[in-house]
């Protein structure tokens, strides 16, 4: 086995050996070179402590020394530089009470999770693969090392990680792994909401956004998502067209999401994604795009308007493309609405106040009262435009004002 490492790795690596330690790639840049795919981090494992690793190099930033990692620095690209470590015993499912530096790579890897993130390599020793993960990646199959239960009694998190790379890497995953998921699935009640969600975003942005569906073939969907102890309304099965779509659909993240929980309301995707910690942009596009996924929208540009009023510029595209995926409108009619839509941006037309040619404080000059009526009068105004685009001109506009101000 022969992997061509990045001239700087090779630096780190020889620098390692000259002063008498050990170094090797490690984990997952290992497992996507034995793939033949470019590994996005190239992550090192050495028999040096931190603070003999810092003495060797030059620029060196203190990661998580206290897990014995220090990133090296070279040019302005950051390597991680872990030592050997053995790790203690789980405190609350997720961290080890302590870690114990090793000068044994043997000892470093069986504590690793899966057996294909668990291989080493340097280019004198070759491929250490000591838990049989070469023959994992050529079966496509996603297996624990050791005792399954027990790498899951460590860190429940694992349980989604053995989900996420099955999706992202299309295995399977071995039996043993999978009653050991069984046995072990209501310790993710002792995972943070933000690690859960990062593992099912990781899921659902992979090349298999179908394998959601194990998340409801291992029952964990009940433990997952709550907030604060309470159960959180989530979709009940993963039919057939939930999958479909999902393979189909473009890898956006608010359209995945709002493909997988389109038989939702619009509220109940709210506090879905507010109790898995997403942020503000992504919970409220996902649920207006949940709020309107099966509503008709006519061909026609008032049609049109109406619900990028509703939903947003950039969001409308997102929206035909959830209802094309989802039966609730063909592809003609999809085309057909994105072509409308494009001749509204094109010919700029007004449709939200901040378009308007006049603002609150041409209202004041025009002797409209401060306050609620400003608001009302830019709304008014805003209607009139919307139905006739012509209408969006300072002198039209002024005009208007004059007719309707004495009816506020």
């Amino acid at each position: 086995m022969n992997i061509n490492l990045p001239e700087a790795v090779e630096n780190i690596i020889e620098t390692l050996d000259k002063a008498g330690f050990e170094g090797f790639i490690v984990g997952g840049c290992v497992r996507d070179a034995c793939l033949g795919v470019e590994p996005k981090d190239w992550d090192i494992t050495t028999s040096a402590k931190p603070e003999e690793v810092k003495a060797l190099f030059k620029r060196t930033i203190d990661t998580g020394i206290e897990h014995g990692t220090v990133t090296v620095m070279i040019e302005r690209q950051g390597y991680e530089v872990t030592t050997y470590r053995i790790d203690g015993k789980y405190k609350d499912g997720r961290h080890p009470e302590e870690v114990v530096f090793t000068p044994s790579l043997e000892e470093d890897l069986k504590r690793r999770d899966f057996t294909i993130n668990a291989m080493a390599y340097n280019e004198s020793a070759g491929l250490v693969d000591l838990y049989g993960g070469m023959d994992d990646l050529k079966a496509k199959r996603i297996r624990c090392v050791g005792d399954a239960a027990q790498r899951f009694r460590e860190d429940a998190l694992r349980i989604l990680r053995a989900l996420r790379f099955s999706a992202q890497l299309g295995f399977d995953i071995s039996e043993e792994t999978k009653s050991a998921i069984l046995e072990i699935k209501e310790n993710l009640k002792l995972i943070s909401k933000e690690r859960i969600r990062e593992e099912l975003n990781k899921l659902l942005l992979s090349d298999e956004p179908e394998k959601i569906s194990l998340v409801h073939d291992f029952a964990l969907a009940g433990i997952i998502y709550e907030n604060g102890g309470k159960p959180v309304i989530f979709p009940s099965e993963c039919g057939d067209k939930m999958l479909s779509a999902l393979k189909a659909s473009a890898k956006i993240k608010e359209l995945r999401w709002s493909i997988y929980l389109n038989s939702l309301s619009g509220e109940e995707a709210n506090v879905f994604m507010r109790a898995l910690k997403f942020d503000n942009k992504t919970t409220a596009t996902v649920k207006k795009l949940c709020a309107f996924s099966d509503v008709k929208i006519d061909c026609e540009e008032i049609s049109v308007k109406h619900m990028i009023q509703k939903v947003g510029l950039s969001e409308f595209d997102l929206l035909i493309a959830l209802q094309n995926l989802l039966g609730f409108c063909d592809d003609t009619t999809a085309g057909a609405l994105m072509d409308i839509k494009e001749k509204i941006v094109k010919r700029g037309d007004a449709l939200f106040l901040k378009d308007l040619k006049i603002n609150g404080s041409d209202l004041l000059e025009c002797g409209i009262k401060k306050g609620e009526n400003i608001g009302k009068m830019l709304e008014l105004l805003l209607e009139k435009v919307v139905e006739d685009y012509s209408l969006n001109d300072r002198e039209k506009l002024f005009k208007i004002v004059d007719e309707l101000k004495e009816d506020l």
